[in-house]
């Protein structure tokens, strides 16, 4: 999810719910980079499930599989942000 300058001024105007998901072995968009959580941080109700590297995660290509997430999309579904 690169957010790069093009959102800017707008991320602050979202008021929907936002739960974005990666991966943590992702190579497009690597969490270490911080950009994420940095960029996310301006949404007022968003939060960030990270899917924990393992050896069935494939990267990128993680959140293409909903076993991966799921259960915290269903629960924020529920329950909104906590």
């Amino acid at each position: 999810m690169p957010f790069r300058n093009y959102f800017n001024g707008l991320l602050e105007r979202i008021q929907a719910a936002v739960l974005a998901i990666n991966s943590a072995d992702d190579e497009r968009n690597p969490p270490e980079t911080g950009i994420t959580e940095r960029e996310l941080k301006r949404v007022n109700n968003a939060r960030l499930y990270l899917i924990p590297a393992s050896e069935d995660t494939r990267g990128h290509a993680t959140t293409y599989f909903a076993k991966f997430w799921k259960k915290e999309l269903e629960q924020f579904m529920r329950l909104g942000r906590q």
